[in-house]
């Protein structure tokens, strides 16, 4: 036999699955069958690639091999695999251990151990115990003590025996089997009664007791025997009940010869086999009960651990001590944007996200190990930025570290809890604290210049009129402010109720455009409409302040004296009006929060009062109706809100 051969064998003796792979090309040089019989969904062969053979584990083995093989030291881990043909996970251990090939390849002995397969173990220990419960039943002890007595009787030449077994913590015995063809022996008895059996089993040495020197209860069952003297031999069983073999000798006055006292205690010794063999079985199987028991709850905690940590919605992420991640949450999955095992290690882990402090510093995890990330990440009072694919969040990091009895650590668990939407909230109450200091004064000053203007220009009614008018449209501006805010507080309590009516569209926009005009007479406002009524349910106030909301957007953000343009069209089941300007217009980062609540674009701060609640409160009053709102633009382009409204023969 050749060395490659002898190699064969000696992987074919393996029951677990072993392969020896090339550490460079991450492809199987040799492997036993344990292991070409693994549930990969591809045919395993020597020469075919572990990437090839799973998409799933085939990265992970590949990776570890390259580990071991670049460290060259033993490694050993362990990680959850799905195979295709499987319903349910399963755990393995891996140990992978670098070798020198022939031509000085770099080649990794990958051994790979099943620790619980669930199902299959718990079958197995089911398939013990009902075994071990028919044994039992087969070679019943009575039955087979029985025809033990059966036989002992004849050889030595006894008129009777039996075997009582204690049946207690008190005095009682209990006759377990016996052969006595004339008197039987009582079914229970005490040692109180028959003291000599109490001191046999004292001594622990076998006994004679005729009817000279028995006692009362002895010589009464002697004498309904018709029998001379009884043998007595201790019965003695570790793991269960003890007791005495009991011989019925039918001449009172021949004592038994030694033969028959070293057949006896033979006799007794096979009772005492049988007894601790039929006890040992039954303490087998209950412990078998047990085991089964106990590891049946220990897969159901897991289990209940596992659907605990996938049910949350902190993200959770566990390391095993080489920086593999042995269990991530969907939570987890979802904040950095990967699917289902998408990472496998830390270094996958700090290239998929940017780690940030709350000042803004970048946490530098360039080649940073596992250890000091951690470290790190304690010493940033554990509030940190996630740099993200869907942008920045905000993450309270809890690490715990869980070690062996060593004291070296074997696991690391890391939970984020997202506080994104609390920084968010804190955001907007700086918002509105600026708004009230700084957007709610300025129309409040202008107020008070004004009244103090009519106080001494009141003799001049032109000066007097133009600060009448100027403390007015300074009110408005207040006032509609405020109404933002009152609005918006109500829609996020769920109390901004609406009352649809049927109305017609095009005759209700005709207004509405009348009295936008005569307020913003510097912007010429149009509407294009068909000539057709196009009857909708909405409510009339409603419906003023979202194409009031739009118009005044358009005008605040064009050109002074740039035209604003309304349509409106039927389309399906479905009336759809349009507000276009010719303003400065929206980059698609703009254009995707245009609707968040406090939302201001740039331009807008720069150049313009609002808190940034006029878009939200519109899309809010549109969905309320059934309707959908969105807008179209580009920079310098101008915009176009388009908003639509069910007609009013849908809702009857």
């Amino acid at each position: 036999m050749d060395d490659m051969s002898l190699v064969r064998a000696v992987l074919d003796a393996a029951e677990d699955p072993v392969a020896i792979v090339e550490a460079s090309g991450q492809c199987v040089f040799l492997c036993n069958s344990a292991f070409r019989n693994l549930d990969f969904g591809e045919p395993c062969a020597e020469g075919v690639g572990l990437r090839q053979l799973s998409p799933t584990l085939g990265p992970i083995l590949g990776d570890l091999c390259r580990d071991a093989a670049a460290e060259g030291n033993t490694v050993s881990t362990c990680f959850s695999w799905k195979s295709p043909l499987s319903d349910e996970p399963s755990f393995w251990s891996v140990r992978l251990a670098p070798i020198r090939g022939p031509g000085d390849k770099d080649l990794v002995v990958l051994s790979l151990h099943e620790e619980t397969d669930h199902a299959r173990l718990v079958r197995k220990l089911d398939s013990i115990i009902s075994s071990v419960t028919r044994e039992q039943r087969d070679r019943d002890l009575g039955a087979a003590v029985a025809q033990l007595l059966e036989i002992g009787a004849k050889v030595l030449d006894t008129s009777g025996l039996a075997v009582m077994l204690s049946s207690g913590g008190d005095d009682a015995l209990s006759c377990l089997a016996q052969h006595a063809p004339g008197v039987p022996f009582p079914d229970r008895t005490t040692l109180s009664d028959w003291p000599s059996i109490a001191e046999a089993i004292k001594l622990d040495h076998s006994l004679y007791v005729n009817r000279s020197v028995a006692a009362d209860g002895e010589a009464k069952f002697l004498d309904t025997a018709k029998s001379g003297g009884l043998l007595i031999c201790p019965i003695r069983v570790s793991v269960g009940p003890s007791g005495v073999l009991l011989g019925l000798l039918p001449d009172a006055d021949c004592e038994p010869s030694s033969d028959q006292m070293c057949l006896a205690e033979v006799i007794a010794g096979k009772c005492a086999s049988l007894a601790e063999s039929y006890y040992n079985e039954e303490r087998f199987a209950l412990l078998l009960m047990a085991e089964r028991n106990a590891y049946t709850r220990a897969v159901t905690s897991t289990r209940q651990l596992r659907a605990l940590l996938e049910s949350l919605c902190d993200a959770v992420v566990i390391f095993d001590r080489f920086g593999r991640i042995i269990f991530a949450n969907s939570s987890f999955e979802e904040l950095l944007g990967v699917g289902p095992g998408g990472l496998r290690d830390w270094n996958q882990l700090r290239q998929a996200a940017v780690f940030r402090r709350l000042d803004g510093s970048v946490i530098d995890t360039d080649g940073v190990d596992l250890a000091d990330a951690l470290q790190e990440l304690r010493s940033a009072d554990m509030d940190i930025i996630v740099e993200t694919p869907s942008g920045p969040r905000y993450e309270k990091v809890t690490v715990g570290v869980l070690r062996d009895d060593n004291g070296e650590v074997e696991s690391v668990i890391c939970i984020a809890h997202d506080w994104t939407n609390i920084h968010q909230m804190r955001e907007a109450q700086l918002d509105v604290i600026k708004f009230v200091s700084h957007d709610l004064r300025t129309p409040l000053t202008q107020i008070m210049a004004r009244a103090q203007l009519i106080e001494l220009v009141a003799d001049k009614p032109d000066a007097v009129r133009r600060a009448a008018a100027a403390i007015v449209s300074a009110s408005k501006h207040m006032n509609n402010m405020i109404h933002d805010i009152t609005d918006s507080a109500r829609i996020e309590l769920g109390k901004a109720p609406v009352s649809p009516k049927p109305i017609d569209l095009v005759h209700t926009l005709s207004e509405i455009v009348d009295a936008l005009c005569s307020c913003n007479p510097q912007s010429p406002i149009r509407m294009h409409a068909p000539t057709e009524k196009t009857t909708v349910m909405v409510d009339p106030l409603r419906l003023e302040r979202i194409v009031g909301n739009l118009v005044s957007n358009a005008i605040k953000y064009s050109p002074h004296g740039s035209p604003v343009l309304i349509t409106v069209e039927r389309c399906g089941d479905e009336a759809k009006v349009a507000v276009t300007d010719r303003g400065v217009g929206m980059t698609p980062e703009e254009l995707a929060k245009v609707f968040d609540r406090y939302y201001r674009a740039p331009e807008a701060i720069r150049g313009s009062e609002g808190l940034g609640l006029g878009l939200f409160i519109t899309k809010s009053f549109v969905e309320a109706h059934g309707g959908r709102i969105w807008a179209e633009s580009s920079p310098g382009q101008g915009s176009v809100f388009h908003f639509t409204l069910p007609l009013a023969k849908d809702l009857h």
